[in-house]
């Protein structure tokens, strides 16, 4: 199994328009059939980030990646995951000021500056 790790510090809580900024753009992807077909047919779960965490923390989320795929429909699984990462981009763009940590596995998320978001790591 593989898990998708996401953990956001910052000393000062999420405002009101990040916080409501994070569930449009996951709002959207609840909306996206494709994906949760997929996902739903993979074996993986949904994100669910707990906004506020604890002191400090202001996101976590600690999520199954649909590993079912292997090795026949890995397209499928490709898919999921880039669809990931462009929603965790989409987040760290809307959040600023923090110290990012994002996984999968032990293995650290590159952050592309240049891009703006995550590299895909396959």
């Amino acid at each position: 199994m593989y898990y998708l790790t996401i953990e956001v510090l910052r000393n000062k809580n999420l405002s009101a328009l990040e916080s409501e900024k994070i569930d449009s753009l996951i709002e959207k992807l609840r909306k996206n059939e494709v994906f949760l077909d997929l996902l739903k047919n993979g074996g993986g779960d949904f994100l669910e980030i707990e906004q506020n965490a604890k002191i400090g923390c202001i996101l976590f989320s600690n999520i199954e990646l649909p590993t079912q795929y292997f090795p026949d429909e890995i397209d499928d699984f490709i898919y999921i995951v880039e669809t990931w990462f462009d929603l965790i981009s989409s987040i760290r763009l809307a959040v600023i000021g923090a110290e990012w940590s994002v996984k999968v596995g032990d293995k650290e998320m590159y952050w592309n500056e240049e891009h703006g978001k995550y590299d895909v790591p396959f």
